[in-house]
């Protein structure tokens, strides 16, 4: 197992590593997560599994979709996990993480 991609924030307010939209769609989402956590202070982990039941091969079904994604994140007094989501709706979950905090938070990040 690998372990999630760690992002840090430059002085000028970039971040490292560079976003990339070649990398894997996990190493995306696990980019946005991290840039999330920065903002938000709240640990987010993204998990991707396949939606393909066990023992069947990609090759027999090229049309169904490979990876789904769950991310849970973990506030001060509970966990929140997903369900399992598309790629699009795992980026947005997490936009709606931030839009989140800085609505509870009263428009004020750490």
């Amino acid at each position: 197992m690998t372990q999630p991609m760690t992002v840090t924030r430059n002085q000028d307010g970039s971040h490292s590593p560079v976003y990339d939209e070649d990398w894997p769609e996990l190493t995306q989402l696990e980019w946005h997560a991290g840039v999330i956590t920065l903002e938000t202070g709240l640990p987010i982990e993204v998990q991707c599994t396949s939606n393909l039941p066990t023992g069947v091969r990609v090759r027999d079904y090229p049309d169904v979709r490979q990876d789904i994604f769950r991310v849970a994140v973990k506030g001060p007094w509970a966990l929140a996990s997903t369900g399992a989501m598309e790629f699009k709706e795992a980026w947005s979950f997490l936009d709606g993480v931030k839009a989140a905090t800085i609505a509870i938070r009263g428009g004020v990040l750490p």
